[in-house]
């Protein structure tokens, strides 16, 4: 069953960290006081500090926008905000919608397909699948997280030449190696996927790895719809009507296979640094930069989270002894220090970013060392 995405992790996270705090107050105190580090996973947080740019849009191409929802989804920001594009916003939990799929099944993977086999004959130039938020962190960072802000800085070139392109350029999660169907690791859809492969790619040999960066969205050319047979869409659909997986799961399998269906590819990791450049206009002076970007935004989460367990503690102790209140303000104004400062050095790197990706020489360059669509079709 199709249920709306919400970015809410970071905010139950610093939840249950305050809870475990209440817990073992003395040992949290040393760890606020320590050193800030960076957290394995994650993009940090998003501090508004980037800039607009001249928008790509509108396009010399036709193309349409494809969106999945619920019915208490709230897509008006879809109107408001007048994208030059011709909209399908298919309502998935209700059959009496005028866009509705067959079946409650699969999240967006049910929406995508019925789109493609209801309009296999007549595809814009281009079509781009998103989901029904506006902000999110499944968009791109660098444009505030913003569903509205990508669409208006993407490049129809790099999708009429490369025929797909995924919208999130960050490689994590979902890069460069993650699905191992064969070896059931690096995910918990590996051993479904080995199960089912069969069913969904009769006779072809099962993927040593799939990859590509998640969250189901992305742009794909008409010509790369079309060069699959309409049967194969419709053999894909029947699957997540017929199967038995559970919809989380069978919707998260297509999140790593529709490169797979495209392109024939099993692994598409194009290179973030390009694909921000030549994709969204956001072209940092070599990798290095994009690396500090994150490492930054890492440490500005951290201390963001440092400060809200701070405020948490010091309202559950209220009655604590003047010093240790004193000791927590003081931690709390540090922190907050280092929390700007971070911010800083990161809209920093943003601005110049933004500014060399109005240079067409750069975005120029970029494109030349983009990732190609494969000519070796599997279908």
């Amino acid at each position: 069953m199709f249920a709306q995405r919400s970015p809410t992790w970071k905010w139950v996270t610093i939840a249950a960290l305050a809870s475990v705090a209440l817990l073992l107050l003395p040992h949290h105190l040393s760890w606020l006081s320590a050193p800030l580090g960076v957290r394995q996973h994650g993009e940090g947080r998003t501090d508004g500090s980037w800039v607009k740019a001249p928008a790509i849009m509108p396009w010399n191409y036709t193309s349409a926008l494809v969106m999945a929802r619920t019915k208490t989804a709230d897509v008006r920001w879809v109107e408001e905000e007048k994208l030059e594009m011709d909209k399908y916003i298919y309502v998935a939990d209700d059959p009496t919608a005028p866009l509705h799929v067959p079946a409650n099944k699969g999240n967006e993977a049910m929406v995508y397909l019925t789109y493609i086999i209801d309009h296999y004959d007549s595809l814009r130039d281009f079509t781009v699948f998103v989901h029904a938020h506006r902000w999110s962190g499944h968009n791109n960072p660098f444009l505030g997280d913003d569903a509205v802000e990508m669409l208006r800085h993407l490049n129809a070139e790099r999708i009429m030449r490369d025929g797909y392109m995924n919208l999130r350029c960050s490689s994590g999660p979902g890069c460069p190696s993650w699905v191992h169907p064969k070896e059931q690791s690096g995910d918990l859809l590996a051993p479904i996927i080995l199960k089912e492969w069969d069913n969904l790619f009769p006779g072809e040999p099962v993927a040593e790895v799939l990859a590509q960066a998640c969250c189901a969205q992305f742009a794909v050319t008409r010509e790369q719809i079309q060069s699959v047979p309409l049967a194969k869409y419709q053999h894909w659909r029947n699957w997540l009507l017929e199967t038995e997986v559970s919809d989380f799961f069978s919707g998260r399998v297509f999140e790593y296979l529709w490169q797979v269906l495209f392109l024939g590819e099993n692994v598409f990791c194009p290179d973030p640094a390009v694909c921000f450049c030549d994709g969204f206009g956001v072209c940092f002076e070599g990798p290095e930069k994009l690396e500090e970007w994150h490492r930054l935004g890492d440490q500005q989460w951290t201390a963001g989270a440092r400060m809200d367990m701070l405020k948490s503690l010091k309202a559950d102790h209220e009655n604590a002894p003047g010093e240790y209140l004193g000791r927590i303000d003081q931690w709390y104004e540090e922190l907050q220090v280092e929390s700007d400062r971070y911010g800083k050095q990161r809209e920093n790197i943003t601005v110049i970013a933004r500014q060399r990706g109005q240079d067409p020489k750069v975005r120029a360059e970029a494109a030349s060392s983009r990732n190609n669509a494969s000519p070796n079709r599997r279908w």
